[in-house]
């Protein structure tokens, strides 16, 4: 296991063992988690927080300051020191990427809509063109979501797949005979558009767990549909 989970007084997260750069924050929330605590444990400050109104699309802002208004989207990216990008999930894919050398960072949210619109690649790939960056320099982190085998989905989910022709397969969607369902794997549906990115296998790192199989850790609305409460994703370049 490459992760470890941080407690903090109010504030639970998850790290990756072998990723801690001396000039980022990032992290994967369990349920247990606050705003006001994250601004205190990190340093920041008080408006450096980014959020977005999540819309299950493909659609993602490239930002150089703090937005005046809350935008509509699914992911952010900035080269913006003292700004925390956050992304909120329960069962959705939080997705967090880092460039070293040009100090680029960015947050995915993917659900099975914004993975079905490929909105992982079109990040990937817009962030690696506009920079100019190396794509074996980019890191890119996965926290837990759903699992395949709680991920049960209709036949109109596999068409959304089948409507996007750049899905060259779809070896991640499975037919549970069982079930009379078909079973989502978002995880490996996400890992083959970062590769497809050209990112290497050892650059990416995952956080395995299910939000579902897990309620003493995690929100999920596949479990309770009822909760509206969600973990929180960040990343942010600090300033000091």
């Amino acid at each position: 296991m490459n992760y470890f989970l941080k407690k903090e007084k109010n504030l639970e997260f998850f790290l990756f063992n072998n990723f801690n750069p001396k000039n980022l924050i990032y992290g994967f929330t369990t349920k247990i988690w606050d705003l006001k605590e994250i601004i205190k444990n990190f340093n920041l400050r008080e408006n450096s927080i980014v959020s977005l109104r999540q819309i299950h699309s493909d659609k993602f802002h490239i930002i150089t300051n703090k937005p005046k208004k809350l935008l509509v989207g699914d992911a952010l990216i900035t080269q913006k020191r003292e700004l925390l990008l956050t992304i909120r999930t329960a069962d959705c894919l939080p997705i967090l990427f880092y460039d070293n050398e040009k100090e680029i960072i960015g947050a995915i949210h993917s659900g099975w809509k914004g993975t079905s619109k490929r909105i992982t690649y079109k990040v990937l790939k817009e962030t690696i063109n506009l920079f100019n960056l190396n794509p074996s320099s980019l890191i890119v982190l996965l926290g837990p979501c759903i699992c395949e085998r709680c991920y049960d989905v209709g036949e109109d989910v596999k068409k959304a797949f089948e409507n996007h022709k750049e899905w060259k397969n779809l070896n991640f969607l499975t037919y549970s005979q069982k079930d009379k369902k078909y079973k989502l794997d978002l995880r490996k549906a996400n890992l083959i558009q970062i590769c497809e990115a050209g990112i290497k296998d050892e650059n990416i790192f995952s956080i395995n767990l299910c939000t579902k199989c897990n309620p003493d850790l995690f929100y999920s609305h596949r479990r309770d549909p009822k909760n509206k409460g969600r973990m929180l994703a960040f990343i942010g370049l600090k300033n000091y």
